[in-house]
């Protein structure tokens, strides 16, 4: 099943949907979440997280999605009878957010689909209306 996995950026991945698991080959989950595989644990750059319990994150060889994110303190919000996944910020990434008032930076098309970054209008008061079908 093709699902599109919405980080920094929306990426469309292959991903095997095993009753409520979603499972990623290892580099499927290093494009959609930017984290590698590798002995040491999941690693960001320099930053690695250790795996206390590789058999509760990683089955079959591929990627756990949802108990990984959970493993890095992220928050996951998924439709998948719409393909879509959504990956929140660390709890520590969200505080410091509330605590500058900022919102983190992101882009987004207005109707006539030209991409505005959220900065663009900054020192300027914005209102962002959100809806979905859901």
């Amino acid at each position: 099943m093709q699902l599109t996995i919405i980080d920094d950026e929306a990426r469309v991945i292959d991903a095997h949907v095993d009753g409520d698991r979603v499972l990623l080959d290892p580099a499927d989950f290093a494009v959609a979440a930017g984290w590698e595989v590798k002995p040491e644990g999941f690693c960001q750059g320099e930053v690695c997280v250790p795996m206390l319990a590789p058999t509760d994150v990683l089955i079959d060889g591929r990627v756990d999605l949802f108990a990984t994110m959970s493993a890095l303190d992220r928050p996951v919000l998924a439709a998948l009878d719409d393909a879509v996944i959504a990956l929140g910020q660390r709890a520590e990434n969200r505080d410091h957010a509330l605590r500058d008032l900022r919102a983190a930076p992101f882009e987004l098309p207005d109707l006539d689909g030209n991409p505005h970054r959220f900065d663009d209008w900054l020192g300027k008061r914005k209102v962002l209306v959100a809806f979905s079908t859901w």
